[in-house]
């Protein structure tokens, strides 16, 4: 447990964050808030997965983070009572002691980064309201969580309406995400925009490093420099839709002149192996799974990013990643930032059951080297408003609305 070092003055937010475990995306936002002086935050875990090595089930192997994860900001881990710990199922983090926490520590307002979806989240929207302070929530508000089903839509929104709705502010990650909340019935004056974001300083340092060296990298994974590279990384499961690509490259009238990086594993990692090698024609690079620090020299070898993801892809922070290093980004309209990161002329986005219009796109690709070249450039500059410092700048903007009852202007 690290001790709270942040001085709380008259004029200063105290802010507890509730979180499900230690994630390599929220790190650098919490780092950012920590350093500024019109807030004090502290965060309160409920599992120490990713900061020590435990089984990540979508990968398929041990993971543990190799970047900082703690680091800048105080925080505890919280003991989880589940007899079937997991952060990703309802019942996984079951933390009663954040009651305490919450009512002894004297915060201003409490964020929850997860939501109704776990009983965790929950466990925090009682405590604040037992300890009578404001309740923020910043969620992965998405109408595209699960296959469509009437009844199944029904009540989840019910259940999403009552939790927001006891909500003194509501953080949105993206537009879908606030015309989504919007349809709950929440008025837009409870919505702060509060982007989803890496850590862009840290990537387009990278990318500077790297991108001079990019032929140079091609020729290591055995990919000649002047084709179209297409980069997947990610995990290898079903929701994510990697065999999607390997359709959509059936397709492609100059596949000679493409390749594919795949950096990711998961169980769907021998059946995706099989089918890349019957492709004719195509040259594929098949990495493994990468650490958080391993990641930049594939992004600079790549032109494209492709998540072909079906329901639950909330967000797809690899777009983000890859974005700092020009990747152009070509999305299912069924992942979550297509609206925001891959605009016409930034990105392509294409229906999630379609894999011959992603063939399309890539022919187009292909046609037109630059058009290519221009995209990059709106790539880079698309992603870096999507930053950690309009991330805390939001989440500031929203405990100052529920503590003193106005928008600032």
């Amino acid at each position: 447990m690290a001790s709270w070092h942040g001085a709380a003055g008259s004029d200063v937010v105290r802010l507890g964050l509730v979180v499900t475990h230690p994630i390599q995306y929220y790190s650098p936002l919490f780092r950012e808030l920590a350093a500024r002086s019109d807030i004090s935050i502290k965060v309160y875990f409920a599992s120490d997965q990713g900061a020590v090595q435990r089984l990540d089930s979508g990968f398929g192997i041990p993971v543990q983070w190799d970047v900082p994860l703690l680091n800048g900001f105080a925080y505890e881990f919280l003991p989880n009572k589940s007899k079937t710990p997991s952060v990703t199922n309802f019942s996984g983090l079951n933390c009663p002691t954040i009651k305490r926490r919450i009512c002894r520590t004297f915060h201003d307002v409490v964020l929850s980064c997860t939501g109704y979806a776990s009983r965790f989240g929950w466990q925090a929207w009682h405590a604040a309201r037992a300890a009578n302070i404001p309740f923020l929530v910043r969620p992965e508000a998405s109408p595209h969580t699960s296959p469509p089903s009437r009844i199944r839509q029904l009540m989840r929104n019910a259940v999403a309406r009552f939790f927001y709705n006891g909500c003194a502010a509501v953080l949105t990650i993206g537009k879908r995400a606030e015309r989504f909340l919007k349809t709950l019935g929440l008025p837009p004056g409870k919505l702060f925009f509060s982007p989803y974001a890496v850590d862009n300083r840290y990537f387009q340092e990278k990318a500077k490093e790297l991108l001079p060296r990019r032929e140079e990298l091609r020729v290591a994974l055995g990919i000649e420099p002047t084709k179209l590279v297409l980069a997947f990384v990610g995990k290898l499961q079903r929701k994510k839709q990697p065999l999607f690509i390997v359709e959509a490259l059936k397709h492609v009238s100059r596949r000679c002149q493409t390749a594919l990086l795949v950096v990711g594993d998961g169980e769907l990692r021998d059946e995706l192996g099989f089918a890349l090698r019957a492709v004719p024609d195509l040259t594929f690079h098949f990495a493994g799974f990468k650490n958080q620090s391993e990641l930049p020299p594939y992004y600079a070898a790549s032109d494209c990013l492709v998540l072909p993801s079906t329901y639950g892809e909330t967000w797809g922070l690899v777009v983000n990643e890859a974005m700092n290093f020009g990747c152009i980004p070509l999305v299912s309209d069924l992942v979550g930032c297509s609206e925001d990161l891959a605009p016409p002329g930034v990105g392509y986005v294409f229906p999630s059951d379609e894999p011959l219009a992603l063939a399309g796109i890539i022919d187009a690709l292909l046609l037109n080297p630059g058009m290519r070249a221009s995209m990059r450039a709106r790539a880079v500059e698309t992603v870096s408003r999507f930053s950690t410092q309009r991330a805390a700048d939001g989440i500031v903007r929203a405990a100052d609305f529920a503590l003193h009852g106005q928008r600032a202007k």
